[in-house]
């Protein structure tokens, strides 16, 4: 095994393959990227998913149909791969030189705060697809890093629940009219997950909708909720159902973002309709990590 390995990490660092769980492979599948796709990854460290989307966009530069070869056209395109640590920025940075692919550009920006981009006729630039894979509590890694088991709490999710609504915020800003995005967390916390896509559905009405993951073959994922608690920032007995429940000197950290719609409004009925475009990859059913995908256009 010790062999297997080190012959693994050799070709990784050469860029011959990269190493990914099979639902980490998931978010840039459901991108559908083409070569002449402008690609945002917004939280791309360490770039196994930007890897992934550079593949992806070089798929077509040798297509055969068992007779003849395509000739060979680079990419009109571009994979923008952010990220706002520095120090995995250089990881980042590492990763995607690996290929060799002259369709890649690194930036280290405050995913948040992504500032708009112009082309030489002074337009702002929107991009095609955007993948917003970002920094969650990672409760969907427990079966392979036990270790955590001893740290984890639900309020992880409460606390880092603004700045992936700001994140995802941001990236439907960035996204061109009839483009795509893509919102992922390798957690199951649903005030990380199904609560922030449906706050950005609210913030977005009308010009934002969910779609349906294309089918993935042996992977079985189960649907979104369509309700859920959340839980009091230290108090790990206390959790509350609606955001009238919160005391006022919490409610800047228990966000009324963070709860289900209200019961009998109009947004219970609209986010039962969609939240089944929802994905949970749930390890026992995978067989990996887990995993929550939502797809938005």
């Amino acid at each position: 095994h010790q062999r297997l390995k080190a012959c693994l990490v050799w070709l990784q660092r050469l860029g011959v393959l990269t190493r990914q769980e099979s639902v980490s492979m998931i978010p840039p599948l459901c991108l559908d990227i083409q070569p002449e796709h402008k690609v945002l990854d917004m939280c791309a460290a360490p770039g196994s998913k930007a890897s992934q989307l550079i593949e992806m966009m070089h798929w077509g530069d040798a297509e055969s149909d068992g007779r003849t070869t395509k000739s060979f056209q680079w990419p009109r395109g571009v994979v923008m791969a952010n990220d706002n640590d520095s120090r995995r920025v250089d990881v980042l940075t590492f990763t995607v030189q690996r290929l060799g692919s002259p369709s890649t550009l690194v930036t280290h920006v405050d995913a948040q705060f992504f500032p708009n981009l112009f082309d030489s006729a002074g337009a702002i630039i929107r991009f095609d697809r955007v993948l917003v894979d970002v920094p969650c509590s990672g409760d969907g890694t427990l079966r392979k890093s036990p270790g955590l088991w001893s740290k984890w709490t639900p309020q992880e999710g409460l606390a880092l629940h603004r700045k992936q609504l700001a994140i995802l915020g941001r990236a439907l800003e960035l996204l061109r009219v009839g483009g795509r995005a893509v919102y992922s967390t390798c957690s199951l916390n649903p005030v990380e997950d199904e609560a922030v896509v449906a706050a950005a559905l609210r913030r977005f009405a009308g010009c934002v909708t969910l779609v349906a993951l294309p089918p993935l073959e042996g992977l079985h994922g189960s649907p979104g909720l369509e309700t859920w608690v959340v839980p009091h920032p230290s108090d790990r007995s206390v959790y509350w159902e609606r955001p009238e429940d919160v005391p006022s000197e919490l409610q800047s950290l228990a966000r009324p973002s963070a709860f289900p719609a209200a019961p009998g409004s109009e947004d219970v009925a609209t986010w039962a309709q969609v939240s089944r475009h929802c994905r949970r990859f749930l390890p026992h059913y995978t067989a990996s990590g887990g995993f929550f995908v939502a797809v938005l256009e």
